[in-house]
């Protein structure tokens, strides 16, 4: 899909109008508006005072034929606000799976981290704020075009740990399932457990609590299926040696007694 974006110079849209249009409720009217002012050459990657562009605008109203609109006149997907969220960043927290999806098929880097608390776009979607609660499928869709699932930000916690902290565990398992570890540490040497603990989310404590346990019991199940296997050679070794001593024993002639 591509746009032609010539237009008449006296034509042209004041600064902010293209932005203005892509934040409104999304209907006929404002895909019609959109197109209107990318033919008449609005700026694409104008930013507003909040350092937001049209695209990350649309993408938090879930404007899916915006963003895709958008995406045909070239806007660039990785620009970040002035608190470091991208269209894709944005997308996630605000829970537009559709946008999301047409984001990262357009190829929007899932690895991009905040300004200041150095955060992928998996971890601002896990942690509570005024967005939508993070799904099991963003997770795996992330997961699935490269969202590197032990990154870690500003404090050195990645989006399992995250998970963890706030008891979220519909999407604890799909992080484990791609690859997250349990045994990465923050930078106060804090692993997953240990904030679960901390803010007392009861399901996370439990869950890991539970992985912890199998693996200690797999690790002794392991450790005595390894002795027994040990012990059998052993055993074998020692009635292969008893049998080699026994073949290879000189064989004594018995003389016959005189006769009387």
């Amino acid at each position: 899909m591509s746009l032609d974006t010539t237009f008449n110079a006296a034509q042209k849209p004041a600064p902010g109008e293209l932005i203005e249009a892509a934040k409104k409720k999304e209907d006929p009217e404002t895909i019609k508006a959109v197109k209107t002012l990318l033919l008449r050459g609005a700026e694409i990657n104008e930013k507003d005072a909040q350092g937001n562009t049209a695209l990350i605008s649309a993408a938090r109203m879930g404007n899916t034929e915006v963003v895709r609109l958008l995406i045909a006149a070239n806007a660039d997907l990785n620009l970040m606000n002035n608190r470091g969220h991208t269209a894709l960043s944005t997308a996630v927290r605000t829970g537009s799976v559709d946008v999301m999806n047409l984001l990262i098929d357009n190829n929007a880097d899932v690895n991009t981290k905040t300004i200041a608390r150095q955060r992928t776009a998996l971890m601002a979607g896990i942690i509570p704020g005024w967005h939508a609660v993070i799904t099991p499928e963003v997770v795996q869709t992330l997961a699935s075009n490269g969202a590197v699932l032990d990154e870690k930000d500003k404090v050195g916690r990645t989006a399992l740990m995250w998970a963890a902290y706030f008891n979220q565990t519909e999407i604890m398992p799909v992080l484990m399932s791609n690859g997250a570890s349990i045994d990465e540490l923050d930078d106060e040497g804090h692993s997953a457990l240990d904030l679960a603990q901390q803010n007392n989310s009861h399901d996370a404590i439990v869950m890991l609590e539970g992985i912890f346990d199998l693996r200690q019991r797999q690790a002794e199940e392991k450790a005595r299926a390894e002795a027994a296997e040990k012990e059998r050679v052993r055993h074998e070794t020692v009635a292969e040696k008893q049998q080699n001593i026994k073949k290879n024993a000189p064989k004594l002639k018995l003389k016959a007694a005189p006769s009387p």
